[in-house]
């Protein structure tokens, strides 16, 4: 026996010396690291850049293509060919993101179609872009009905991404549903097939290589650091390198991502290599084998990591954390220090800045939340996994008795379960069950077929069964001893999980997001000692948390937390004090509290040890709750909901939140009805985003004034919304009958909207883009509507709104803003909106000789508007180049001195009735190329064609590359 052994560990030592040398590269060879890209200063900026690099000239191409007056008015595709990764995505991307040419449209919309064409998906897509909810109930006829009122019915802009069917009937029965679509719509296909592009577009656009400095440019931007340009030998090495790119995009940022931050002998490594053959020709195959190339410079690890992502169907969009967490489940993270969820976040950056993943999404904290992989490294991924990860999608389930029986990882999307459940039956070394996508049928876990599936998947270690409606989980799922990812998000039906679940000893993330009609968590989850991750937001029926999770002392991501008060048994459930222990928490956490909760000593700090907390958001509670409730000094959100005390708790300072939460970014008070008064904010050196909504006996924001230059010092965006006692922003602050600034100066406030509140002393910036003020808290207007974009709580603002309703009884715009000083502030200003004032008459031009930066004005639905002032200093508005007069219907005569507005070049005249002329002046508008005039009954009779006097006068106005006379 004892000779047995020693040969036992012995082989053992072979094998763990093999895989030292397998994954633990030495240091001397190049290309491997672990961690991210050493020295990289710019990588934040250089992921969030917005600039398209030589793709300027291409936008314009298609822009013009698409809005071009000799392509049909009804309708128009433009298709965007060309080999794989030479950016067609990336520039779609750049004109559907550009604010002046999307405003053009009621509608824009993007669907990703890829490989796999689906008439009904890309229909279900199509409206979950406009509403999302749940369509997988509907048939074709319901979704086409769908599709024809909510989108067909408007003027829309549309992104087809990613084509590949060539089916002729197929695309035709696309494209005569879509070709229904308002007047003026249009369509952008990006695809690498010249036969899509004749079959479904209109026009085609050809995008071509980046010009050799475009080339340059890109590169140099990705491979070189400060220091490395000045190394003039690296910069010919790196010249060199580049001629072997092949103009490609993809190529050069992944090369240049590669030898950032590299020492001269990998540059000149990369320079001898042989890529000469790797990349001539423009095929998929040799740019393959580029990526290829990159893939192999990777450490064990990291290749592990990337290879898996294979399970991911194409276009995808990847959660970050559910990347980590199933990296995890697998032990493909082998951490050097900390925690291997922070070494998880250190591979998926290195994979992100060497150009293996692309398009992230970032949170209002500014943390990457998701990402997707260019369909050219999704296709290296799943040459690298070859038969370990197997893909069943309605393409080749016609073959699921040919699937490989030792296949570890499992993906499934798009297909009917029961046509396949029981020859999954023999694949018992699966650790991965991956469903992908909506399903059709039903997966029912308590059938015979899925009970047998499971249970044979013993080695499981990672389930996801998202968007499965599945009602209830088998007892036998106790039998997965080895699962460690479970994910049953957004499964809308699923009301409890069994007792059974608290068996899986070794389980580390449970994902229960969106699950909206769960409404208890098993009485025994305590048990999972090993749990790291427990999502349950959007669970909204969960009534308390179980007892006991305060043994979850390795929780690394708890979402929300649920604790009430139970009157009929005079009982607490979901102990607050269980919290304390949760010290390693990460990320964001809510805390509901239902019914009259009071279980709270005196002294408590419940959640002020979880320092690495970033965002805290406390629904209903007493003043004592939340004392019991202060977050740790380095928060950066914190949100109040209901609270129902009169003053704000007593944490450091009940009078100055400085003291308190000094790192704090974003504040949002919301609907704390007996909240009289609020701390002293003015002192936040780091809050950018405030919000106050609903706080109906708050009557002034500070209590006094203090050092101006310590006052709100990097605030960006304000938002209040029905503060009905709210008069003035100090204190001691008179109340006057008109608007004027707030003394202080805001020096990076950006965005102020102001709903349901007559606050007459109101802030001030330079830097001011938006301005709402709406006395109206009842007909709020969709943000979308406003002329900025919105994603998620972070404002992207390109305009500026001003905006004042019902009660606000305004004759001319003077009434309201009042001299120079309140102008002056609004130097930088791009662009002006006046809307929706019913009472104003006229618009005088005081102050207007300061907004030298002004290129869009628009004046819209004033009904009792009828000049604009002589005083108008148009000639002070040099950069002017778009104005818009809609629904106006006093006009009668376009402003004087229009002619000094040397450098307008659009002008829009829409539903003015009683405007009957275009002034001689207008000859003057040498730049103006676009002209649109429609619904204008009194010009419905002058300017036609065949009124030739006056038609020759509109032919004479600058070099028209669009004119619209859309008059009945």
């Amino acid at each position: 026996m004892s000779s047995e052994v020693r040969k036992l560990v012995k082989t053992l030592n072979e094998i763990a010396s093999d895989r030292r040398d397998f994954a633990s590269p030495s240091q001397g060879s190049l290309g491997n690291k672990t961690t991210m890209p050493k020295g990289r200063e710019d990588s934040r900026s250089i992921l969030l850049e917005t600039k398209v690099i030589g793709r300027d000239k291409d936008k314009k191409a298609v822009s013009d293509l698409l809005l071009v007056s000799s392509v049909s008015e009804d309708f128009c595709f433009v298709s965007i060919v060309g080999i794989g990764g030479l950016g067609k995505t990336t520039l779609a991307q750049y004109i559907y993101n550009d604010t002046e040419f999307s405003s053009k449209f009621s509608l824009t919309l993007w669907v990703c179609v890829s490989d796999y064409f689906d008439f009904e998906m890309i229909l279900r897509k199509l409206l979950q872009s406009v509403k999302p909810e749940n369509y997988d109930h509907l048939k074709m006829r319901q979704l086409c009905c769908l599709v024809q009122e909510h989108i067909l019915v408007k003027k829309f802009l549309l992104v087809l991404d990613d084509v590949w069917n060539e089916n002729c009937k197929e695309l035709l029965e696309l494209k005569n549903l879509l070709m229904k679509g308002g007047k003026g719509s249009r369509i952008i296909v990006t695809t690498r097939s010249m036969i899509v592009a004749r079959n479904i577009g209109d026009v085609t656009y050809e995008l071509e290589s980046l010009s050799d400095s475009c080339s340059w440019e890109l590169f140099d931007k990705w491979a070189f650091t400060t220091e490395d340009r000045k190394n003039r030998q690296l910069v010919e090495i790196g010249r060199e390198i580049l001629t072997k790119c092949a103009k490609v995009p993809l190529v050069i940022t992944t090369i240049g991502s590669l030898l950032y931050g590299e020492g001269e002998e990998k540059w000149n490594f990369f320079r001898d290599t042989d890529l000469e053959k790797i990349t001539q020709g423009d095929n998929k195959e040799s740019i393959l084998k580029v990526l290829k190339y990159s893939y192999d410079k990777l450490t064990a690890p990291l290749k592990r990591c990337f290879s898996y992502c294979a399970i991911f169907p194409k276009d995808y969009r990847i959660d970050k954390n559910t990347l980590i967490s199933m990296w995890m489940a697998h032990g493909f993270i082998e951490p050097e220090a900390g925690c291997v969820e922070d070494a998880g976040k250190e591979y998926f950056m290195t994979l992100l800045l060497r150009c293996f993943f692309y398009d992230i999404e970032i949170d209002k904290l500014g943390e990457i939340t998701s990402c997707k992989i260019h369909d050219l490294m999704h296709d290296v991924a799943q040459g690298v996994a070859e038969e370990d990860i197997v893909v069943v999608n309605s393409n080749n389930v016609a073959h699921v008795d040919q699937l490989k029986i030792n296949a570890r990882h499992l993906s499934l999307g798009n297909i009917d379960v029961q046509s396949f459940t029981a020859s999954l039956g023999q694949m018992r070394h699966l650790h991965t069950i991956f469903l992908s996508g909506k399903m059709k049928g039903t997966f029912n876990l308590s059938l015979d077929t899925e009970t047998v599936l499971l249970s044979k998947a013993r080695y499981l270690r990672a389930l996801s069964l998202c968007h499965m409606s599945i009602t209830a989980l088998p007892d036998t799922i106790d039998k997965l001893y080895h699962l460690r990812h479970l994910d049953l998000s957004n499964d809308e039906l699923l009301v409890c999980l069994p007792e059974a679940i608290c068996s899986l000893l070794n389980l580390q993330t449970l994902q229960l997001k969106n699950c909206t009609m769960l409404t208890e968590l098993p009485k025994n989850l305590s048990k999972l000692v090993h749990l790291r991750e427990l999502d349950i937001l959007g669970c909204n029926k969960l009534t308390h948390m179980p007892t006991g999770l305060n043994n979850l002392t390795c929780l690394y991501r708890l979402s929300m937390f649920v604790a009430k008060f139970n009157p009929s048994e005079s009982t607490f459930e979901g102990k607050l004090q269980d919290l304390e222990a949760l010290t390693n928490v990460r990320g964001s956490l809510r805390i509901h509290v239902h019914g009259n909760y009071c279980d709270v000593a005196p002294g408590s700090k419940y959640v002020k040890g979880m320092k690495y907390l970033k965002e805290l958001s406390v629904f209903r509670g007493t003043k004592l709750l939340l004392e019991g409730l202060q977050p740790h000094p380095d928060i950066k959100s914190f949100l109040l909901f209901s609270y129902q005390g009169r003053t704000f708790p007593n944490w450091e300072s009940s009078s100055d939140l400085e003291k308190s939460l000094p790192n704090l970014t974003m504040l949002s008070l919301r609907s704390c009805y007996y909240l009289q008064h609020i701390p002293w904010l003015g002192r936040l050196r780091y809050l950018k985003v405030l919000k106050l909504e609903h706080l109906h006996r708050l009557k002034y924001i500070e209590e006094g004034t203090d050092d101006q230059s310590e006052f709100f010092p990097v605030l960006e965006a304000l938002h209040l919304n029905t503060l009905k006692d709210l008069k003035t922003w100090h204190r001691e602050d008179s109340t006057p009958q008109m608007l004027h600034p707030v003394s202080h100066r805001f020096n990076h406030l950006s965005s102020m909207c102001i709903f349901g509140s007559l606050i007459t002393s109101i802030p001030l910036s330079a830097k001011l883009k938006i301005l709402i003020l709406s006395s109206d808290f009842r007909q709020q207007e969709d943000p979308a509507s406003y002329p900025f974009s919105m994603q998620g709580d972070q404002w992207k603002p390109d305009s500026l709104l001003i905006r004042l309703d019902t009660t606000w009884r305004l004759t001319s715009l003077s009434m309201v803003i009042v001299g120079d000083s309140w102008w002056s502030r609004l130097s930088f200003l791009d662009r002006l909106e006046i809307r929706g004032w019913i009472h104003l008459e006229s618009l005088t031009g005081v102050g207007f000789q300061h907004l030298t930066s002004l290129r869009d004005l628009r004046l819209r639905d004033l009904p009792q508007f009828k000049h604009v002032e002589d005083d108008m200093p148009w000639e002070s508005l040099t950069n002017l180049c778009s104005l818009h007069l809609h629904n106006l219907p006093e006009l009668e005569n376009l402003p004087q001195g229009i002619q000094h507005l040397t450098s307008l070049q659009s002008l829009h005249i829409i539903e003015c009735h009683k405007l009957t002329v275009l002034p001689q002046a207008i000859l003057d508008l040498t730049s103006l190329t676009t002209l649109t005039i429609k619904n204008c009954q009194g010009l419905k009779e002058r300017y036609q064609p065949s009124n030739k006097e006056d038609w020759s006068k509109i032919q004479r106005i600058g070099h028209f590359s669009k004119i619209d006379i859309g008059l009945s």
